[in-house]
């Protein structure tokens, strides 16, 4: 099923779909209309939007008006973003960006990038190069001695190889990846989800952990009420450790 959009074009409304939208687009949205653009208000009536795919749970009122530049996302009531969805009212709006250049459209590119290393995936990485770095120097060494004690080079090299090969940790995934998956069920029987296996260190490593809850670190405020240590206990040396 294809999604479309109602645009005044040569002063008339036309349906079209929303692949076809550009940015100067005068868009003629209703209640259940999808935003096809990240869009600027010309007219609303009573215009409520659904932007829980970005920011806010609850529907926000949107108005015409002009805003600072640099008034964070959250608190644009004159913007509409691609993705979100019009609960109520009416409006019309100006197509301002399309595709990926609307604010949904950069968050998707983002996601195709690659994942941040964790501190142990680094770790095991430079573990990796350093045995590596040993590995050559023992073989290399093995090598030469056998050579300057006559023995044949191709049988030289061939034990060389086999040294090479034995001192290569094989079984170090498999314990790395079982011992995680360890930690993950442990982690689960407490009611929290490991996404990805390698994250577990990040998490035992951490010495505070901050979380959104309505409008706390969306807004740039946090407030602390109480300080715990690992054991969950009420403890105020904590709190030494949470000033900025």
């Amino acid at each position: 099923m294809q999604i479309k959009a109602v645009v005044l074009r040569d002063g008339e409304e036309k349906e079209i779909p929303v692949e076809e939208i550009v940015p100067g687009d005068i868009t003629i949205l209703n209640a259940g209309d999808i935003i096809p653009a990240d869009c600027l208000i010309l007219e609303s009536k009573d215009l409520f939007v659904s932007e829980a795919t970005l920011t806010e749970t609850y529907p926000v009122e949107k108005v015409a008006g002009v805003l600072n530049a640099e008034t964070p996302l959250a608190k644009r009531t004159n913007s509409l973003w691609m993705g979100t969805s019009v609960v109520s009212g009416s409006g019309k709006v100006l197509a301002v960006s399309t595709g990926k250049e609307t604010e949904f459209g950069k968050i998707s590119e983002r996601l195709k990038l690659r994942p941040s290393e964790t501190e142990f995936e680094k770790g095991i990485s430079d573990f990796g190069h350093f045995l590596m770095e040993v590995t050559t120097l023992m073989v290399l060494i093995v090598f030469v001695i056998n050579v300057y004690l006559k023995r044949p080079i191709r049988e030289s090299f061939l034990f060389s190889l086999a040294l090479a090969v034995g001192l290569t940790p094989q079984l170090l995934p498999a314990i790395i990846s079982v011992n995680f998956s360890h930690g993950a069920r442990e982690m689960a029987q407490k009611k929290v989800i490991v996404k990805r296996l390698a994250s577990i260190e990040n998490l035992g490593s951490m010495n505070l952990l901050c979380s959104d809850k309505t409008g706390t670190l969306t807004e740039g405020e946090l407030q602390l009420h109480s300080s715990q240590d690992l054991k969950g206990n009420q403890n105020e040396k904590v709190l030494p450790l949470c000033q900025p």
